[in-house]
């Protein structure tokens, strides 16, 4: 399957790539996966990523590491939008430790 992809967050459009040009395709995934889980009908699996993540975008510091300001925290939103599959949306909150 190759379909247009868009992640964004808070609105802001992070990635735009096509799922054809991730390392690994959809039926990889799959066969990885279906080693240790078990798969039933509706679950889903999101995975790969085009250019545009976190550590590859943002400003490096002192230290040479990014910078923390495009990273996901606590109350943003996260679309990642398909024309082909429709949008998938989550909501980034804390979990209980």
């Amino acid at each position: 399957m190759d379909v247009d992809l868009e992640t964004q967050v808070n609105g802001d459009v992070r990635q735009k790539f096509r799922s054809g040009e991730m390392a690994f395709s959809y039926g990889e995934y799959l066969e990885y996966l279906s080693r240790d889980f078990t798969l039933y009908p509706g679950d889903m699996i999101s995975g790969g990523t085009g250019a545009g993540t976190a550590a590859d975008s943002s400003q490096t510091g002192d230290d040479g590491k990014p910078l923390q300001d495009r990273f996901l925290k606590i109350g943003d939103v996260v679309d990642i939008v398909s024309p082909q599959i429709g949008t998938l949306r989550t909501n980034v909150t804390a979990t209980e430790s």
